[in-house]
Formats: structure tokens, C-alpha cells, sequence
């Protein structure tokens, strides 16, 4: 849900400045989508425009295959050719159209810390706006880090070509700064807090916890935010991430009667979980 509140955020910041402009998406997905967007100027239709990421590269949408044809298509000398070359491709055509591309990058994927793949995943679409001579802005969201030779050269790439850079952390801003050394541009390296932040609230028409406010309305109810990511071992499904404690079973151990009943016993002695 955190990427969902990333791109309500990201919608709501852009009609804020611009009402009557018209929002799209470029993401992957198998197919085009139209959705019904509830902002504070009223319902707006987002249209999706699908790339896929995917061995499959007889596919016409492959981003991999994108950009293989915008690189080869600016080779052609003539830019009105160019042009109507792109505009036969709904995903060029997107981008060609728009004004500005804003990417989010899943809010701390711009990054090899969730390995190589993940970072093609989110790299390629951002070469893709370049190479088709768009501006694009970096959204608020964690950059970095990157650790591998490969990463470090390709987010030069697109950092030093960026219009803009929005970092939610003042750490990302260093990292962004040591990575483009003397030719950093102070003045496109912004920080901003995260976009999930201007989020319009809406009151659930149900706030019924599964029974347990009705059961003991005594007791005090408490939110447990699980991370599916962790509890699922990674993207790899075997602790990538190195934890040194198994985040499942402590899940599990947290939520547990059992562990509820050793805490009321031992009531006298305060520990305290640090993730």
C-alpha cells in the first residue's frame, strides 16, 4: 500500500500547482488501464500506459526493446522523422507528449540494495524519458545506495541529466552529492518530505478490528505494521536482506496469546524491540 500512497501523493502534489492538467501513468503492467482518481478537485480519469519487463522480447512494449529502438531512433538526423517515428508507440507517444516525467521509483528502489534486477526495473524506464529528450524529475524518495560498479555508473547517468532531484532524506542528498563529486549542481538537489504526507485522509466506513474492540473493550488495541517485504525474506525469499533475526518468527512471537501472557506475568520488567 505504501507504493499506492506514493502515487496518490504524487498526483495530488502535481494537481495542486496545475488543476487542469492531465495526470498519466507509465508503469508496468499487461495491459492498458484507465482509473478514476478521487482528488481535491474532484474525480479525474488517469490513464495507465503499460510497459513489461519481461524475457519476452517479441513484445512491442519490452522495455528492454524500447530502448534499444530510441536509441537506434536517434540516429535518425531528422527531428520531425523522429518525432512521428515515436509517436506510433503508445508508450513513446506518453512521453512525448507530456510536459515533465516525474518518477517516484517505488519510493527506495532507485537503488542496488535490492539487487541488480530491481534497479534495471526501475533505471530503464528513467533512460527511456531521456533518450526521448523529456525532463525528468526525480519525485521525493530515498536515493541510493549504490554499491556496484554498474549501478553507480548508470544513476550517474540519469542524476547528472535529471531536471530536477527530490531527496526525502538529507542522507540521500550526500550520497547524491558524493556520487556526481565536482560536477553536482547544488541547485537541483532538493530536499522535500515525502509525498504520502499530502494524502487526502478518508474516514473507513467500517473501523470494526476483526471483533477485537468488541471483544474487550478494556484492553487497549494495537496497529502492528508488518513488512510484507521482510516477512516474505526478500525479494529473494531467503533473508537478503541479512537480518539477523528470523523477522517472521518474531512476527509471529509478537502477536502470539502466549507472548501476551509471559509480558502480563513478567508486567514488572520493560523491554524494548529495536528494529
Amino acid at each position: 500500500m505504501g507504493v499506492s500512497a506514493l502515487t496518490a501523493g504524487a498526483i495530488e502534489a502535481a494537481l495542486n500547482d496545475y488543476p487542469e492538467g492531465r495526470i498519466g501513468l507509465l508503469d508496468y503492467g499487461k495491459k492498458l488501464i484507465t482509473y478514476t482518481f478521487h482528488s481535491r478537485v474532484g474525480a479525474i480519469p488517469v490513464k495507465l500506459t503499460n510497459m513489461r519487463f519481461s524475457r519476452q522480447f517479441y513484445l512491442a512494449n519490452n522495455i528492454a526493446v524500447l530502448v534499444l529502438r530510441s536509441l537506434m531512433t536517434n540516429c535518425i538526423p531528422s527531428e520531425r522523422l523522429r518525432a512521428k517515428v515515436a509517436l506510433k508507440e503508445p508508450c513513446w507517444a506518453s512521453i512525448r507528449n507530456a510536459d515533465l516525467v516525474g518518477s517516484i521509483a517505488g519510493g527506495d528502489s532507485f537503488s542496488d540494495t535490492y539487487g541488480l534486477r530491481r534497479f534495471l526495473y526501475v533505471f530503464l524506464p528513467q533512460l527511456l524519458v531521456l533518450l526521448l529528450g523529456k525532463k525528468l524529475v526525480l519525485l521525493p524518495q530515498t536515493v541510493g545506495p549504490f554499491n556496484g560498479w554498474l549501478a553507480r555508473t548508470a544513476s550517474r547517468y540519469v542524476l547528472k541529466r535529471a531536471a530536477l532531484i527530490y531527496s526525502r532524506d538529507y542522507r540521500g542528498l550526500e550520497e547524491m552529492r558524493g556520487l556526481l563529486g565536482s560536477i553536482s549542481d547544488s541547485d537541483k538537489l532538493r530536499f522535500c518530505y515525502d509525498v504520502g504526507f499530502v494524502v487526502e485522509p478518508h474516514r473507513p466506513s467500517n473501523m470494526d478490528l476483526n471483533g477485537f474492540v468488541k471483544q474487550n473493550t478494556t484492553s487497549p488495541v494495537i496497529g502492528l505494521n508488518v513488512s510484507g517485504l521482510l516477512y516474505a525474506g526478500g525479494y529473494t525469499q531467503n533473508n537478503q536482506f541479512g537480518l539477523k533475526a528470523d523477522y517472521r518468527s518474531l512476527v509471529d512471537r509478537l502477536i502470539s496469546p502466549r507472548k501476551r501472557e509471559t509480558s502480563n506475568r513478567a508486567a514488572s520488567t520493560t523491554r524494548v524491540w529495536r528494529g
